[in-house]
């Protein structure tokens, strides 16, 4: 059986630097956050911006969304 590519982890961050990469906004210290790891790469989500996606599998849904939002 494979391990799954993804682990989601829950938190607060400890520092600053890190950047939301659903709403691009930074992440304060403090802040409680997400963490989806992968094997190469670490993503940092606000908690909030985590709660309104629905699947990570949705990304090119919701990126065709946002696109479409600015050419209208």
């Amino acid at each position: 059986m494979t391990e799954p590519y993804w682990t989601v982890s829950r938190g607060v961050a400890c520092r600053y630097g890190w950047q939301c990469r659903e709403c691009r906004q930074t992440i304060a210290k403090g802040d409680p956050v997400v963490s989806r790891d992968g094997r190469k790469i670490r993503l940092f989500y606000h908690e909030a911006c985590v709660s309104r996606r629905r699947r990570p599998a949705n990304s090119r849904e919701l990126l065709l969304q946002r696109v479409g939002r600015r050419l209208s």
